[in-house]
């Protein structure tokens, strides 16, 4: 087996350039109305994802990760009627916003059927895959950290996730959960926990704690464009005393 040696790059009186920042650029409506029609007409490909990204002209100086800046990717996603695109899964999140037609979307189990200006967001590693049971052109865009995630070689993508198991009930799960927590030998929790350790914020943390930090549930969440016009309009309502931003 031949080993692997690390380098060495002398950085003796080096300074750190500039950035580079990326100029801004516009995406217009032409454009994106000839890309989706271009997407419809193609032959429906066999994981039923006609996509496109929208990228900026700078991406390639960084060599991975395509995105419109250098943390985003932005993808424009076409579903024809009566299609449906098949499961995936990934650990970057994805922001969905519906620019033309409706359909629904399975996100681990859970149906969000959205509209025109909806918005819904995929946590990681959710299992998802959408449908279009419209007679129009469903179109989509999505926003994600993909790109970032490339850079640093930690972009997981399964194309063929497991069967979602929806039989155990969130009472089961919990009680499931709190049955594995019990079992925990307690020869291998630190029993000092997490403390401060100086009055001016420093802390100590165990490694158990380190390795496997308690979770955080990320749920898939849906924001209806009707409800979300609501709360605009009040805030169109607060009249010209408002000095605020109406956003």
């Amino acid at each position: 087996m031949t080993e692997t040696k690390a380098q060495f790059i002398d950085r003796t009186g080096y300074t750190t350039p500039p950035l580079e920042l990326w100029e801004p650029v516009i995406v217009s409506k032409e454009q994106i109305d000839a890309e989706v029609a271009r997407l419809a007409a193609l032959p429906r490909p066999d994981n039923g994802r006609r996509q496109s990204l929208v990228v900026h002209p700078s991406w390639e100086k960084l060599g991975v990760g395509p995105g419109l800046n250098p943390g985003i990717r932005v993808t424009l996603e076409v579903l024809n009627p009566g299609e449906q695109s098949a499961p995936i899964r990934h650990n970057s999140t994805q922001l969905n916003f519906c620019i033309r037609g409706a359909g629904h979307s399975i996100v681990n189990g859970k149906r969000i059927d959205f509209g025109l200006h909806d918005v819904y967001n995929f946590p990681s590693m959710a299992t998802y895959w959408h449908a279009n049971e419209s007679d129009d052109t469903h179109v989509r865009l999505t926003y994600s950290n993909a790109p970032l995630l490339e850079k640093m070689n930690v972009h997981i993508v399964d194309e063929e996730p497991p069967p979602l198991i929806e039989a155990v009930g969130e009472a089961e799960a919990k009680a499931a959960k709190a049955a594995a927590v019990a079992e925990t030998d307690k020869r291998d929790v630190n029993p000092y926990g997490t403390f401060q350790l100086t009055d001016d914020g420093a802390w100590l943390m165990p490694y158990e704690t380190l390795i496997n930090p308690a979770s955080v549930e990320s749920k898939a969440l849906h924001w209806p464009w009707q409800q979300v016009k609501q709360e605009l309009d009040r805030l169109q309502d607060l009249g010209k005393d408002y000095r605020g931003r109406r956003l």
